[in-house]
C-alpha cells in the first residue's frame, strides 16, 4: 500500500574543507501551505474564501513514521479462538470460542467485549479470559450491529434475519446487553433497521429503516425501556447517515441535478432539535465537485465531520480525492491527507482526537491511521477478519 505524500522542511548544512579554507553553505527550502477548499453553503453559513497553495519545492525524503500514544484495538477469530491485536503489535489469543458461526460484529466497553455471531451473542471478559453465550439466535441471523452505550452501561445490538413473511424478506430485533450481565429485547421491526445512536437523554434510540433503495426519509425514536416508538422524524437523505456524538446533528447526503443531467452530491446537516420534521437542511457542496462522499465520521466534540471524497457522480472509481473535514459551524472545508484507494472506510477516532483509523473493505488486512493535525500516516497489517473495537 502506498503512503500519502507528506510535506516536510529540509535543512542541509554542507561543509567542505579545501586546503586551509573553510566554505560553509546552508540552504533552506520553504514549506508550502496546506491545501484548502471552500464549501458552497446553501443556507446561513458564511462563505469561506479560497486559498491557493504555493508550489512546493520540497525534496522527497524517507517517511518518518509518527507513533500514536494510543493504538486501535481489533478482535478476530482464529481457528476455535478469539485473538486480540493492538495496533501493529503481534496478536494474542484471548479465549476459546464455541462454534457459533461467522463473527459479524464486535464491541467492547471496559473489560467486557460482546461478539455478535450468526448463532448468538457471546460475552468475553478480556482480563479474565472467559467467554459465555448470553443469547442464541434461531434461525441464524444474516448481519447486525453492536453499539456501545457507555452512558447506560450497555451494548445495544441489532440482529437482522431472513423473514419471508415480511415485505422486505427480512426483520430486525433490537435489544440491550447490560454490563451487569442481564440482556433484554427492546423491540422488533418487519424490515431491516440500522441504529444511529442514543437520544440526548440516553433513554431512546434513533433508528433508521432501510430497504433496497439507497434513499431514506424518516428516523424512528424508540424508548429503550418500553420498546415503544415515541417519535417519527422526517428527513431526506441518500446512502449515508451519521449521528453526531452529541445526538443533535445528523449528517447525510443530499442530491440535486446539475446542467449536465448528473446528480450532484452534497453534505446535508440536519439539526434534530430544531429542523425536524422538515424538508431542508444546511447544505455544503463537496470540494471537488462533481464528487461524492464515500464515508462519514464525526469528531468527538461534534464540531467537525470527517469524510472521504470520491470523484464523479457515484459511479465506480479507482481513485480517491482524500480525507477532508467540514467545520459545521463555519462551513470551512479542508483537506487533511491523501488516501490511496477508494475502498478505504473510516472506522474510528482516538479519544484524544489525534488519530483516525481507516480499514480496507475489499482487500481486508490493510489498515492505517492518519494523524489529524498534520496528515501524517502510519500503516500496518491486520487479520483479514479483524473487527475494530476501540483504542488502547
Amino acid at each position: 500500500m502506498h503512503k500519502p505524500h507528506m510535506k516536510r522542511s529540509l535543512f542541509n548544512l554542507i561543509s567542505l574543507l579545501a586546503l586551509s579554507t573553510l566554505l560553509q553553505v546552508s540552504c533552506s527550502v520553504a514549506t508550502s501551505a496546506a491545501p484548502t477548499a471552500t464549501s458552497a453553503v446553501l443556507d446561513t453559513v458564511p462563505a469561506i474564501s479560497t486559498h491557493t497553495p504555493l508550489p512546493s519545492t520540497d525534496t522527497p525524503q524517507p517517511t518518518i513514521q509518527p507513533t500514536p500514544a494510543i493504538f486501535p484495538k481489533f478482535l478476530f477469530p482464529s481457528g476455535n479462538s478469539i485473538e486480540q491485536q493492538i495496533g501493529s503489535y503481534a496478536p494474542e489469543a484471548l479465549v476459546n470460542l464455541p462454534d457459533a458461526g461467522k463473527l459479524l460484529a464486535a464491541s467492547q466497553v471496559g473489560d467486557t467485549a460482546l461478539l455478535l455471531t450468526e448463532m448468538g451473542l457471546q460475552r468475553v471478559l478480556v482480563n479474565e479470559k472467559q467467554v459465555t453465550t448470553v443469547l442464541n439466535f434461531n434461525p441464524p441471523i444474516m448481519y447486525g450491529q453492536l453499539i456501545p452505550a457507555k452512558a447506560i452501561a450497555s451494548i445495544i445490538y441489532a440482529a437482522i434475519k431472513g423473514d419471508l413473511s415480511t415485505p422486505f424478506a427480512a426483520s430486525t430485533v433490537i435489544g440491550a446487553y447490560q454490563m451487569s450481565g442481564t440482556i433484554h429485547e427492546i423491540t422488533s421491526f418487519p424490515q431491516p433497521v440500522r441504529i444511529l445512536g442514543l437520544t440526548p437523554d440516553n433513554k431512546g434510540l434513533y433508528c433508521l429503516p432501510v430497504g433496497q433503495d439507497m434513499a431514506f426519509g424518516n428516523i424512528l425514536i424508540v424508548d429503550i425501556e418500553k420498546g415503544t416508538i415515541t417519535g417519527d422524524l422526517f428527513f431526506r437523505g441518500y446512502a449515508l447517515a451519521s449521528l453526531a456524538p452529541d445526538s443533535r446533528l445528523l449528517a447525510t447526503v443530499t442530491r440535486q441535478p446539475d446542467s449536465s443531467g448528473g446528480m450532484v452530491s452534497m453534505i446535508g446537516i440536519y439539526d434534530l432539535f430544531s429542523s425536524l420534521p422538515a424538508t431542508s437542511s444546511r447544505t455544503f457542496l463537496l470540494p471537488l465537485s462533481p464528487s461524492h462522499a464515500g464515508d462519514f465520521l464525526w469528531s468527538s466534540d461534534s464540531q467537525k465531520l470527517y469524510f472521504l471524497d470520491l470523484p464523479g457522480y457515484e459511479e465506480y472509481t479507482t481513485t480517491s480525492n482524500g480525507l477532508w473535514y467540514l467545520d459545521v459551524q463555519t462551513g470551512k472545508i479542508e483537506k487533511i491527507a491523501s488516501v490511496p484507494d477508494p475502498a478505504f472506510f473510516l472506522k474510528g477516532i482516538s479519544p484524544d482526537g489525534e488519530w483516525i483509523l481507516l480499514m480496507h473493505q475489499i482487500s481486508p488486512g490493510e489498515a492505517f491511521v492518519i494523524r489529524l493535525p498534520d496528515g501524517k500516516t502510519q500503516s500496518f497489517m491486520i487479520d483479514i477478519h479483524a473487527l475494530f473495537v476501540g483504542w488502547q
